[in-house]
Order: structure tokens, then C-alpha cells, then sequence
């Protein structure tokens, strides 16, 4: 995250230099972007798998989250990895933090869905400070 810069991100995209911080003044405006980017491909990801699965035994949905795990670990890897460099930026900045939290809801709304749907008899809850 400390190499995350207007700069890189200009080089990165094959900007002119001072494009990104044309659109993103400050470096907060710059994650608050990347998280929304972020966030929508975690989602379209989610939905992919969401409108292809709909598990209702909890074996089902373990083959559910094993399909999701492979492919966090597989082709959207580097989603993954971002994921958790963000993380661990949102431990230190909480506006951030709370960005993810609400970023992150209809993902967690499907999963606590999917838990109820599988025969859970609990309560799910999901930490605040996760998405």
C-alpha cells in the first residue's frame, strides 16, 4: 500500500503524469475509489457464482464455498490479494474500514441467505469491521 501513489497508478495505466490526481485529489479519494472498484468486481464475482448456485443442504453448501475459494485463489488472485492489502490499510484507517463494512453488505446478505437456506439454526453475525 505505501507504493499505492497518483504516480504509480498513472504509470500503471499509461497516463500522462497528474491524470489520476486530476480525478482523485487526495490519496483518501484515491482508495475510496479503488475500494468501489474493488468492491464491484468482488460483487459481479459473488453474482456469478450466486446465479449459478443455489445450495440448500449444507453439503452443498460446502461444494458452494469451495467453488468461491478456488476461485479466489485462482483466477481472481490478484483480486484476493488486493483484498487483503486493503484490509490491513482499513485496520489503521477506519473511514476506510467502514467503506469496506458497507461495501461489502450484499455479499454478506447472500452468504447469511445461502446459511439459512443450507439449515442453519443460529444467528449468523458478521463483524462490523469486515466486508
Amino acid at each position: 500500500m505505501h507504493g499505492l501513489t497518483h504516480r504509480a497508478v498513472d504509470g500503471a495505466a499509461g497516463l500522462p503524469v497528474g491524470s489520476t490526481s486530476n480525478h482523485f485529489r487526495t490519496r483518501a479519494a484515491l482508495l475510496n475509489a479503488i475500494v468501489e472498484r474493488f468492491a464491484a468486481r468482488e460483487r459481479a464475482n459473488w453474482e456469478d457464482l450466486a446465479t449459478t448456485m443455489y445450495p440448500v443442504t449444507p453439503d452443498q453448501l460446502a461444494r458452494a464455498m469451495a467453488v468461491f475459494a478456488q476461485d479466489a485463489t485462482g483466477k481472481h488472485q490478484t483480486l484476493t490479494l488486493a483484498r487483503y492489502a486493503i484490509l490491513v490499510e482499513a485496520a489503521i484507517q477506519p473511514p476506510l474500514r467502514l467503506q469496506l463494512s458497507a461495501t461489502g453488505a450484499r455479499v454478506n446478505s447472500w452468504f447469511m441467505n445461502w446459511l439459512r437456506i443450507a439449515g442453519s439454526t443460529g444467528r449468523p453475525t458478521v463483524r462490523e469491521e469486515l466486508p
